[in-house]
């Protein structure tokens, strides 16, 4: 199958979006070797950077991030630019349609938005997606009494689905790898 080429119809379905800067798939995004020291970096993205033994990283949800990324055409991180999700992919090799891959962006915003409701009647706070997954694993680790509140008990079995959506439409083989620490190629790095 050949790829189609549809940059413009491709940032439409990218700015409305989000999901990789909103705290949805990840809750760090990696940065190039040098981007902070170089001072590539927007002052918003540079007060958010840490460095681990496996990378450079700057924490997501994006201060430039406000419903869509607020410096789309500006200097940014590499990855900002660079990065591709499944979604995008099955649009550029005509897999899917324009109109399917939004209607599908949408059909996953309302369902996070529903568990992000639920969670914060739960816990009465604010939390990105990335966030809540962290809590419940917390809990759970702490074997915590919540974790057995039957509005928990729901509350983690639509976050299971949800996670398989984005998996299903947004996780790539190398977000997967990139999140446990193994080696991507260079073209392939991601959030």
């Amino acid at each position: 199958m050949k790829q189609v080429n549809n940059s413009f119809e491709e940032q439409e379905i990218c700015v409305g979006c989000g999901f990789c800067c909103d705290g949805t798939l990840f809750d760090k995004a990696v940065l190039q070797p040098g981007e902070m020291e170089n001072g590539e970096l927007p002052p918003r993205i540079a007060e958010n950077y840490f460095k681990t033994d496996k990378g450079e990283w700057f924490s997501l949800p994006c201060h430039y991030f406000n419903g869509k990324c607020s410096i789309y055409k500006e200097k940014k991180a590499h990855v900002c630019s660079a990065y591709r999700c499944k979604l995008l992919h099955k649009f550029s090799w005509g897999k899917i349609s324009k109109q399917q891959a939004l209607q599908i962006i949408t059909d996953s915003k309302k369902q996070r938005q529903e568990i992000l409701e639920m969670a914060k009647e739960i816990w009465n706070e604010d939390l990105t997606f990335s966030q809540l997954l962290n809590k419940l694993k917390a809990e759970s680790l702490q074997d915590s009494t919540d974790t057995n509140n039957k509005n928990v008990q729901i509350l983690i079995s639509k976050v299971i689905i949800f996670n398989v959506l984005l998996t299903r439409f947004f996780k790539t083989k190398a977000d997967f790898n990139q999140l446990v620490g193994s080696t991507v190629d260079s073209d392939a790095q991601s959030i």
